[in-house]
């Protein structure tokens, strides 16, 4: 529909393009408040983007849900979280990206606010019991992933269909898996599933299993939050 934000070196992120197009951005966790504009945006936020475009495109709802890693000139840095309309369901837990992206911000500024992780992705894995594994390419120590695993599964379990998976034992514990050259083996196994090496994306929350595979990391296992 139109470019959104564009690469620049030493940039946090890729930068508003302002040039381009009008954007409006829609706070996650208050959606029904007023759209926001580009200097109104917050770092750490993550936002649903609205765009405007001189062909006649007024006011399209794009769906992506962006996060703001900082500014270059006051212009913000938007990281690609994910779609607004995605939702993982193993066993009626209903993980959906806005919540993933919300949970995974609050667990990383608790517990790795000085070792900011170069990759983080949860996807389902089909284990027995079925559960969601979350890698992450960090130089945490392996406690520190542990314990990041344990918030992540405490926090979903603030949702009532998770916490119901999880007290049933329908949904095993989340547990961290520690891996290396985490975007090169994204970027491989996405173009392998059928995209364009251009539209890969890095997402918080993707839906295919065999990640494990894909990523061959080492598995921190943990016994999750109290279900």
């Amino acid at each position: 529909e139109g470019v959104v934000s564009i690469p620049l070196f030493r940039a946090p992120a890729p930068v508003l393009a302002i040039r381009s197009h009008f954007y409006e951005f829609i706070d996650t966790e208050c959606p029904e408040a007023r759209p926001l504009l580009a200097h109104e945006v917050e770092p750490g936020r993550t936002y649903e983007v609205v765009l405007s475009t001189g062909g006649g495109l007024l006011r399209y709802r794009l769906g992506d849900l962006v996060h703001v890693e900082g500014t270059v000139r006051r212009t913000p840095c938007l990281r690609f979280v994910g779609r607004a309309d995605a939702v993982s369901d193993l066993v009626g837990e209903k993980l959906s990206s806005r919540r993933v992206s919300t949970v995974l911000e609050t667990a990383c500024q608790r517990l790795l606010t000085r070792q900011r992780p170069r990759f983080v992705m949860l996807a389902p894995a089909w284990t027995a019991p079925p559960a969601y594994h979350l890698y992450v390419e960090s130089d945490a120590s392996d406690a520190t992933l542990r314990a990041l695993a344990c918030l992540v599964d405490e926090l979903f379990c603030e949702g009532h269909t998770y916490h119901y998976a999880r007290q049933l034992g329908q949904l095993g514990a989340l547990q961290s898996v520690r891996v290396e050259a985490a975007a090169r083996r994204y970027e491989a196994r996405c173009i392998a599933l059928g995209q364009r090496a251009g539209d890969v994306k890095p997402v918080l929350l993707h839906h295919d299993t065999g990640w494990d595979q894909v990523f061959a990391g080492r598995l921190l296992t943990s016994t999750g939050a109290s279900a």
